[in-house]
Order: structure tokens, then C-alpha cells, then sequence
């Protein structure tokens, strides 16, 4: 992925992803994205979409996500994500996330997420997350992640995410994913990724987009 809001991923079953405001995602399983600020994401099992509006999500596992200007929860047993800046989301092994600045957290074995910008996450495989502007967390043995907008997660599988306001925590696989506003990506399966204000971490079954003109757009493996 490359380029100022115009990113290009690709990569086994995530071949790519590029658009500023209009966003394509393609590839063995995955239909298509697409919409000038309000993506739509449909993968089978899995879907997520965002943007400044009131996105859709459809498909089994995720039925439904109403939410002007928040992004996602995701995974088989989430009904429900809703609300205006205050999303909450509800069901078997993603208890509870209420927050205006959390984004996405999705994993069985968290249990809650909560907090004006500083959120708490904690359950088997991941006891915290804590800071004003840390975003997401997930993924068995990511034991913490935390700091005011520069995350930092480590731990097996995932050894760190350092990063002013960027959002990815994530899968065995990818080990690193570092730089202000210009990360790099790498690790097998998981080529680079590069350019301002836009991070993506992906690898089989694991792809999350994140640009500040683009939105947001996560989605990964079904848990």
C-alpha cells in the first residue's frame, strides 16, 4: 500500500485495496467496497463498514452497524453495533464497548471496552488497553497496549504497535508496524505498507485500512 489517501494493498486473499474517499476491496471471498466517504464491506462471515453517515454491514455473524462517525466491532455472536459517537456492542466474547474515540475491538476472549477516549479492555489474552486515543486491540497473547495516541503493543505473535494516530494492533505473522503517521508493515505474508496518515496491517484472513480521508474500513478473520 502506497501513496498519501490513495493505498494499495495486496497480499494472499486480500489482493487490493485503493481509493481516497472511494475504496475497492477484492479478492477470494471478498465482494467489494466502495462509496465516496460511506464504504460498504461485505466478506462471507465477516463484514465491516464505516464512514461519516450511517454505513451498512451485512452478512452472517454481523447483522447490523448504525453509527454516524464511530467505527466497528465485528464477529460471529456481535449482533448489534449502534449509536452516534457512542457505539455499544453486545454478545457472546465481546461483552460491552462504549466509547466516542474507541474504533474497533473484536477478539472472544475480550470482555469489555469502555471509557471517554481512555478506554479499558481486558479478558483472557488481553488484561489492557489504556490511553487517550488508542484505538483497537486484538488477538490472543497482545498482554497490553497503551499511551496517549502512540499505542504500544507487545507480545507473542504481535511484538509492537508504536504510532501516533494510528490504530492497529494484530496477528501472528505481522511482528511489527511502527513510524508517525508513516508506518511500515512487514512479516511474512504482509509485504509493507507505507505513506501519511494511512496503516494497514494484513495477512491471511487479516486486513485492517485505515485513512483520515478515507475513514475507516477494518475487517479480519472470523473468530
Amino acid at each position: 500500500m502506497h501513496g498519501p489517501g490513495i493505498p494499495t494493498v495486496h497480499g494472499p486473499g486480500v489482493p487490493t485495496v485503493h481509493s481516497t474517499g472511494i475504496r475497492t476491496v477484492h479478492g477470494p471471498g471478498i465482494s467489494t467496497v466502495h462509496g465516496p466517504g460511506v464504504p460498504t464491506l461485505h466478506v462471507p462471515g465477516i463484514l465491516i463498514v464505516h464512514g461519516p453517515g450511517i454505513p451498512t454491514v451485512h452478512g452472517p455473524g454481523v447483522p447490523t452497524l448504525h453509527d454516524p462517525g464511530i467505527l466497528i466491532v465485528h464477529g460471529p455472536g456481535i449482533p448489534t453495533v449502534h449509536g452516534p459517537g457512542v457505539p455499544t456492542v453486545h454478545g457472546p466474547g465481546v461483552a460491552t464497548v462504549h466509547d466516542p474515540g474507541v474504533l474497533i475491538v473484536y477478539d472472544p476472549g475480550i470482555q469489555t471496552v469502555h471509557g471517554p477516549r481512555i478506554p479499558t479492555m481486558h479478558g483472557p489474552g488481553i488484561p489492557t488497553v489504556h490511553g487517550p486515543g488508542v484505538p483497537i486491540v486484538h488477538s490472543p497473547g497482545i498482554p497490553t497496549v497503551h499511551g496517549p495516541g502512540i499505542p504500544t503493543g507487545h507480545g507473542p505473535g504481535v511484538p509492537t504497535l508504536h504510532d501516533p494516530g494510528i490504530l492497529i494492533v494484530h496477528s501472528p505473522g505481522i511482528p511489527t508496524v511502527h513510524g508517525p503517521g508513516i508506518p511500515t508493515v512487514h512479516g511474512p505474508g504482509v509485504p509493507t505498507v507505507h505513506g501519511p496518515g494511512v496503516a494497514t496491517v494484513h495477512d491471511p484472513g487479516v486486513l485492517i485500512v485505515y485513512d483520515p480521508g478515507i475513514q475507516t474500513v477494518p475487517f479480519g478473520r472470523r473468530f
